[in-house]
């Protein structure tokens, strides 16, 4: 390849550059960065040894080295990247295409994982399913008894009601446990009890009432207070009562966390 005026300026500038101030503030200008002193070894592909460049290699090295770190080497080097990145995106596309169009094979063999990791999914599935028609059905027994209980209280509460039978509230009122009963009316199982048939609401129904709206309902139902003006028609005993309480002091609670929570957010 024929020497360019070109080559030659870059040559005697270099090496004016290496020993001289001046010069190396010119091509700091030119290239926006300090001529390197960059070194004149380097390893031969073919042998391994290294080898020593010539003043026209080194100037030329010295050159594209000082190209690649200008403002249009970093542009050129962007660019392949780009470049890179959209072939690589490509290339997951079509393997994914392919993947999506292979037939999906399981193995049954008794020590594959993959086929162990199938089967326990779809045995959890199984049993969250089972776990949601048993707590749809706790609420449903817990809300019809409410009903029924509410309409106790309507057939008495006229004038001309008869009050010759005598009922006792612990047999009529719907306790918010799982299993129904004053013996489990405990903190923590009210708690849960609310919990899971809010997050069972809205898995079912686009348009269920949040959590906070289930509590606010609830927490007015059993105030003490209520129950007494609703309900003390009926034999009212003391466990029935302290029951009553525990439930309105966990709703209460829950209602207050709530609040805290939602007025806390920014």
């Amino acid at each position: 390849m024929p020497v360019t005026t070109s080559d030659a300026a870059f040559r005697e500038s270099l090496f004016d550059a290496l020993g001289d101030d001046e010069g190396a503030d010119f091509w700091q200008g030119v290239y926006g960065q300090p001529i390197h002193n960059y070194s004149r070894t380097y390893a031969d592909a073919e042998t391994g040894e290294l080898e020593t460049m010539d003043d026209k290699q080194y100037a030329q090295y010295v050159r594209r080295k000082m190209w690649e770190k200008s403002a249009e080497g970093l542009q050129a080097a962007r660019e392949e990247r780009r470049r890179e990145r959209k072939e690589e995106e490509s290339r997951r596309r079509r393997e994914q295409h392919n993947e999506k169009q292979k037939p999906r094979k399981m193995s049954h063999t008794l020590d594959d994982p993959i086929f162990d990791f199938e089967i326990e999914a779809s045995l959890r599935r199984g049993q969250d399913r089972k776990d949601k028609r048993r707590w749809q059905a706790i609420w449903q027994d817990y809300t019809e008894r409410w009903k029924e209980l509410q309409q106790i209280y309507e057939s008495r509460k006229g004038p001309s009601a008869d009050d010759g039978e005598q009922i006792f509230l612990r047999n009529k009122i719907a306790w918010p446990v799982e299993s129904g009963k004053r013996k489990d009316v405990e903190a923590d199982a009210i708690e849960a009890f609310f919990r899971k048939v809010s997050d069972i609401q809205q898995t079912e129904h686009d348009h269920a009432m949040p959590l906070s709206s289930v509590i606010k309902v609830e927490r007015l139902k059993w105030h003490p207070d209520k129950i007494q003006q609703r309900f003390g028609f009926m034999q009212v005993e003391s466990g029935t009562m302290d029951g009553v309480t525990a439930v309105f002091q966990v709703l209460d609670r829950m209602w207050t966390e709530l609040r805290t929570s939602h007025t806390s957010k920014p």
